[in-house]
């Protein structure tokens, strides 16, 4: 699946987030007034309304912290990344994807 996110539990996550204009396949840019913002939740289904993780991506770049998700149970999560433009239109650039808490070893103390 692709965008598939697979990240052991207390781990920090750095990725670059690329999107692109599906009507020219050129890379969108997102302007300083756009806001681009990732969500994550224990379901898919539109009656779950519990948000677990929410950032704003600044800069193409999404950060899930250590404290983001070391109190989280093991398993899967689903999340998506959504767009919203100054002119007010909204888009769903990942949609609902896998989000993959696995084991850790080495526990905080």
């Amino acid at each position: 699946m692709a965008n598939k996110i697979s990240l052991p539990r207390g781990d920090t996550l750095r990725l670059e987030l690329t999107i692109l204009d599906e009507a020219t396949g050129e890379e969108y840019e997102p302007t300083s007034s756009d806001k681009v913002v990732m969500t994550v939740k224990k379901t898919a289904d539109e009656n779950d309304t519990k948000v677990i993780i929410q950032h704003e991506i600044s800069e193409k770049q999404l950060i899930i912290t250590h404290d983001d998700t070391k109190d989280l149970s093991y398993g899967n999560y689903y999340y998506d990344v959504q767009l919203t433009q100054e002119n007010g239109d909204v888009t769903t650039v990942i949609k609902p994807t896998l989000f993959i808490l696995t084991p850790e070893v080495n526990f905080d103390e």
